[in-house]
């Protein structure tokens, strides 16, 4: 049973937990061994000294260990049958430890990004239960960045108007037809 890893991200508030959570429960077991949800903001509370927010500057070197050791455990879980969904911002300057990973392994490595209007991330960062971000003021800059990706933006699924089943479905889908895969 070969595994995959997918990398769902976006920025905070487009719903990257709550698909990952769903798409990881909902793993056809007839295809894997099971769904594992791989949620990047858990891998930066395991520092527990010297850590920086992830936004500034010198956190470079920080996000880069981090972003290693979420690719580790993905292609990990993806190496015993797995469907690991990787839940975190990971934007086309760090892709390269996944693209890596994927050719050392031979694990198929499919990219999406979710993409609602800033007003409605903005609305569901604050109104989350976990980790809500009262002012969005901070990461309106990473916004922006996930905004432009470049050759990624045919990545994309703009989720403004959609429902997490519709946005689901067009995951699916996309995993389906190999369209979102990275080389």
């Amino acid at each position: 049973m070969a595994g995959r890893v997918l990398i769902l991200t976006g920025p905070p508030g487009a719903g990257k937990s709550t698909a990952a959570r769903r798409l990881a429960e909902e793993a056809d077991l007839v295809s894997f061994a099971g769904g594992v949800h791989v949620h990047g903001d858990d891998f930066m509370d395991y520092v527990r000294s010297g850590f920086i927010e992830p936004w500034m500057p010198e956190s470079h070197g920080q996000n880069l260990t981090i972003t290693r050791s979420l690719s580790a455990a993905c292609f990990a879980f993806a190496a015993g049958g797995y469907l690991a969904v990787l839940d975190w911002i990971v934007g086309p300057w760090f892709l390269d430890p996944y693209r890596e990973d994927a050719r050392r392994t031979g694990v198929v490595l499919d990219y999406v990004l979710l993409r609602p209007s800033e007003d409605l991330a903005s609305r569901r960062a604050r109104e989350r239960d976990e980790r809500p971000v009262a002012d969005y003021t901070h990461l309106s800059p990473l916004y922006a960045q996930m905004s432009d990706v470049g050759e990624l933006e045919r990545h994309v699924i703009t989720t403004t108007h959609l429902s997490i089943d519709d946005t689901l479905r067009a995951i699916r889908e996309v995993m389906a037809d190999g369209r979102y895969r990275l080389r």
